[in-house]
């Protein structure tokens, strides 16, 4: 049972009969109304374009009706101002009816996928690529920086700092094509003629 004094400073004094009541009041009512309170602020009214554009993906195409697609591209055209998306789904949805795997394409595939036909489409699908999802990829970076930024660094400029910093986020996709990223290395160090001698 809590403690009833005069003055408590530390700690909530919620009146209740028996602990379960105490613990109910001062810590489970809370920490629903908390978590209650980020899932509306997540999923708000002002959010929906947002999802809206991951049910562009062919497999979310796939098991929706003609008119949640018609609501969604209509979302998407007045919140993101691209005109000609509507008349772009339709000819995706034929685009990858056709295609055998539609369902297992990651969004730079599609990305790569819409470059040449479909140029509001692509603009959609780089904001999507854009959004966080989550808070977990920023708070990597900010330890990728910690790590990095030493004092033995602190007077490099900003632009080797940040490919620096997307080097170490982004390791696996440097590591998938290694040699075509070194080639580009070796070419932007040639850009700018170097006194060195190697001998």
């Amino acid at each position: 049972m809590p403690r009833i004094v005069g003055k408590q400073r530390h700690r909530s004094n919620h009146p209740a009969e028996i602990p379960s009541e105490f613990w109910k009041r001062s810590l489970i009512i809370p920490y629903l109304d908390s978590v209650i309170t980020s899932l509306e602020t997540r999923f708000a009214e002002e959010n929906t374009p947002s999802f809206a554009l991951s049910k562009l993906h062919p497999a979310q195409m796939q098991t929706m009706s003609v008119k949640n697609l018609t609501q969604t591209c209509e979302t998407i055209a007045q919140f993101y101002n691209l005109p000609n998306i509507k008349i772009e789904v339709e000819l995706w949805q034929q685009f990858w009816h056709n295609k055998p795997n539609s369902t297992d394409q990651t969004v730079v595939d599609i990305l790569k996928e819409a470059k040449t036909f479909f140029p509001d489409k692509e603009k959609a699908w780089k904001i999507l690529i854009a959004l966080p999802c989550m808070t977990c990829t920023i708070e990597r970076s900010f330890s990728s920086l910690r790590r990095l930024k030493t004092w033995l660094r602190s007077t490099m400029s900003e632009n080797r700092l940040n490919g620096l910093v997307m080097m170490s986020v982004h390791r696996k996709l440097i590591h998938g094509n290694l040699q075509d990223f070194n080639n580009k290395v070796v070419k932007k160090f040639t850009m700018n003629p170097r006194k060195l001698c190697f001998n």
